[in-house]
């Protein structure tokens, strides 16, 4: 079996040569040089191949095989959840050793926990975007998935603590303003996080949600968010979505189809992705 070095090595060779393949339009390639490694990655080191595979999900969903990497990840979920009830008989000195590489049994346990997530994210790819049950809004009267059907729709998922959400900001700004006359309706969303930060004052913790909504006001000024913004009832990080981390953008089609997740920084594959589903 491959030493945990090896493994890692061949990893990182066949992540940079699969990516390359998908970037220049090979998406077939892409999968064969991913699947020729994973077997031989699995005896040893199945993290390294479930990365692979989640970061070619997209060329499978280009190439119609859905149900192919779906199938896989599922395999993937329950591979990590045996090996985590494995390493439970771990020493320290065995658990030690495997940090290096990320391969604790508590990061095959969060693996697991997250993998539902990203099976949620693939099966609604090209597929009805699940609906929101919104309790608060800003900047816009109250909307729906439904009510929004006929124009394109960027949701993106975000929380006021969350410097890299509103490091995109300025991209969210460009975006709204330059495409909301012309059929996009961007929609930031969140849930109730009990604090505020980012609001021009010090960082206040254990807030009620009259106390949390009072205070966005302050937020949306301070930050000038000129887009719409709505609190879900449902945490940020969104279980029909799959969002396992915040930012993430979401384009929907004007059918209410998915058809984009992305981080809000790739402004360049979000607005043609855009201007793509405005044409049609």
């Amino acid at each position: 079996p491959p030493s945990p070095e090896d493994s890692f090595g061949l990893y990182n060779q066949v992540a940079v040569l699969s990516r390359h393949y998908n970037e220049n339009a090979n998406p077939e390639k892409a999968i064969r040089i991913v699947m020729d490694e994973i077997d031989y990655l699995n005896m040893e080191a199945p993290y390294f191949s479930y990365r692979l595979l989640s970061a070619r999900y997209q060329s499978f969903l280009d190439l119609g095989r859905k149900e192919e990497i779906i199938q896989l990840l599922k395999e993937y979920k329950h591979k990590f959840e045996d090996i985590a009830a494995e390493r439970k008989q771990n020493t320290p000195e065995d658990e030690e050793a495997a940090k290096e590489y990320g391969l604790t049994t508590r990061s095959y346990e969060s693996i697991a926990k997250a993998m539902q997530s990203g099976l949620a994210r693939i099966e609604i790819m090209n597929a009805q975007a699940p609906d929101f049950t919104f309790t608060h809004f800003f900047n816009t009267d109250p909307v729906d998935l439904e009510g929004l059907r006929g124009q394109v729709v960027m949701i993106d998922f975000w929380a006021t603590w969350c410097g890299p959400c509103i490091g995109t900001f300025p991209e969210l700004r460009e975006i709204h303003a330059e495409y909301k006359d012309k059929g996009l309706f961007v929609l930031g969303v969140t849930g109730f996080q009990g604090s505020m930060s980012n609001h021009g004052k010090e960082r206040v913790t254990e807030l009620s949600e009259e106390e949390e909504l009072a205070l966005m006001p302050e937020f949306i000024k301070h930050q000038n968010v000129t887009w719409p913004l709505a609190f879900s009832d449902r945490n940020c990080y969104d279980i029909e979505y799959g969002i396992t981390g915040v930012p993430t953008s979401v384009i929907i089609d004007k059918q209410g189809i998915v058809r984009l997740f992305t981080h809000p920084a790739n402004k360049d594959k979000i607005i043609a992705q855009i201007e793509e589903l405005l044409a049609k």
